[in-house]
């Protein structure tokens, strides 16, 4: 009896190994993982509440549905209901295209926010920034911090 369950479970883990460099070799870069719940869209299909985002996938949140991604242990970010973003994996940074909405990030510098008209909202040092970046349908931007320091820049 042991012997059978010792079979199945090396198949089973030389099955996932197998699986590993399929995984690590996608075309799109892995953001990370987002969970949520209500009315989510990813690329215009509905959300089912945990998925893998990839570089290039577009976000829409609902009026009362938030969405959370998880890219590491110090990486995350969460859209706040009512936005439309894109993301991306750019020279091992996460970077969200801000449309409209709120996007809250909590980083060790590896998070930043582009915004329609050019300007880059990014953590001003390697320390933990806590901090949150909306983009109004007015075309108005406000950026807060919690922790840590931000940089506000323009491209122009």
């Amino acid at each position: 009896m042991k012997s059978l369950g010792r079979k199945a479970i090396t198949v089973f883990l030389s099955g996932m190994l197998v699986g590993l460099p399929v995984l690590a070799s996608s075309p799109r870069g892995l953001v990370g993982i987002a969970q949520g719940k209500g009315t989510i869209q990813i690329n215009g299909q509905p959300f089912g509440g945990q998925a893998s985002l990839f570089s290039g996938d577009r976000i829409l949140t609902g009026e009362a549905s938030p969405l959370t991604v998880i890219s590491s242990p110090a990486e995350r970010f969460r859209f706040e209901p009512g936005t439309s973003a894109e993301v991306a994996r750019e020279n091992q940074a996460n970077v969200v295209r801000l449309d409209v909405g709120t996007v809250e990030f909590r980083t060790a510098g590896a998070t930043k926010t582009l915004l329609p008209n050019g300007v880059t909202v990014q953590p001003a040092s390697r320390t933990v920034t806590l901090a949150q970046v909306s983009r109004l349908a007015n075309g108005m931007s406000k950026v807060a911090v919690y922790k840590g320091w931000v940089e506000v820049a323009d491209a122009t």
